[in-house]
């Protein structure tokens, strides 16, 4: 399903090569990562890459809902509040969640297909489908809890990578010398450019593999900080001095991964973009916490990783960098408008890192 989607995603750089359109990747890799999880989730694609306009209007209400989650996350009961409204009057005072909350209408729709479906390929081999015919409580198994389910699988499915895969275009466009390391590993392990590679293929390049984790680095995709709580006993924590720190129980802690990611001491030069520091030291990947660590990793860190081998070599195996003199042969990719102060850097956390307000994200110029 990935390589399908990919091949579509290609042709419609390819499309946009010949119009001369220039690409909002910010826009088309979401319609990508939405297209992989909800065909996932339900076992039936969105589509979105298809769309002419990829389906824009969706992702501008996410953007838009996004900019409360921190009320909502510190003012627990106004997402409820929200949901009991009736949708005529949540869509004349907050659009942006009314068009959500009808997206979640069509998830249970899909989820309650599953459900009633006597032919047992509908939905077969997807999350819904494996939880349905679980041995959970059916208390687990109402519509409004794999609703829920849905909702955060969705939404942890698609902005996420999507921003990463943006912000690694990016440097990977302004920095030639790093493009064309890449280039050469890819153009020895994947001879064949008609067909996307396999997973197999690519999973264990070095330099490829260096360039998505410094990306992860530099871009975490999940920025806002998770709360932990020692309920019943103190924590004791030696960080090298003396004497050691005592967090008392019920004290709550926290961690996010920019502060991690931009620690000089672990990181030297902790904004330069610099696949080659992850081959001079493999051990750097315990300090990798853009999927965060142990009990509560991420559920979804294979799909991600999967997703950002394959686009990253599918896109950069068949596109060069542009180098403005008009002789190329093969196909290119140039910035298009893109600062990486403006356009890449996080200037807000809204879960998902954002960009300065009135940012058009990372644009690209193509040449067929």
């Amino acid at each position: 399903m990935i390589r399908d989607i990919i091949l579509r995603l290609l042709n419609r750089m390819n499309l946009c090569g010949r119009s001369g359109e220039i690409m909002s990747m910010n826009l088309v890799y979401k319609a990508v990562t939405a297209d992989i999880i909800t065909g996932y989730c339900f076992g039936r694609s969105t589509n979105y890459v298809d769309r002419e306009d990829y389906n824009r209007g969706y992702f501008d209400a996410i953007d838009s809902v996004a900019k409360y989650v921190h009320w909502v996350v510190h003012i627990g009961w106004l997402g409820w509040f929200a949901e009991s409204l009736p949708l005529g009057l949540l869509s004349r005072f907050m659009p942006a969640a009314a068009y959500f909350l009808k997206l979640r209408l069509g998830w249970k729709s899909q989820i309650e297909e599953i459900r009633r479906s006597k032919d047992s390929k509908i939905g077969q081999n997807t999350v819904f489908h494996g939880l349905l015919h679980s041995n959970l409580p059916e208390s687990e198994k109402t519509a409004s809890r794999l609703v829920q389910e849905a909702e955060l699988l969705i939404q942890a499915g698609q902005d996420t990578t999507a921003s990463t895969l943006s912000a690694l275009t990016y440097h990977l466009l302004a920095n030639h010398d790093k493009l064309s390391r890449l280039k050469k590993e890819l153009a020895e392990a994947i001879p064949d450019l008609t067909n996307p590679p396999t997973c197999q293929e690519v999973e264990n390049l070095p330099y490829l593999s260096s360039v998505i984790q410094e990306t992860l680095r530099l871009h975490p995709a999940t920025v806002l900080r998770s709360a932990r709580v020692s309920p019943d006993r103190s924590l004791h924590y030696d960080d090298g001095s003396n004497p050691m720190w005592i967090i008392p129980a019920g004290t709550p802690l926290s961690m996010t991964a920019p502060l991690i990611h931009t620690n000089p001491d672990i990181f030297p030069e902790p904004n330069e973009f610099r696949p080659e520091r992850w081959l001079e030291n493999p051990r750097l990947d315990r300090y990798l916490f853009t999927f965060s660590k142990g009990a509560r990793i991420c559920l979804g860190i294979n799909l991600a990783y999967q997703e950002l081998y394959l686009v990253t070599a599918a896109v950069f195996r068949k596109y060069d960098l542009n180098d403005g003199t008009g002789t190329q042969l093969g196909p290119t990719l140039a910035l298009y408008e893109t600062t990486r102060e403006r356009d890449v850097d996080m200037a807000h956390d809204f879960v998902v890192p954002f960009p300065t307000s009135g940012s058009k994200g990372v644009r690209l110029l193509i040449r067929s």
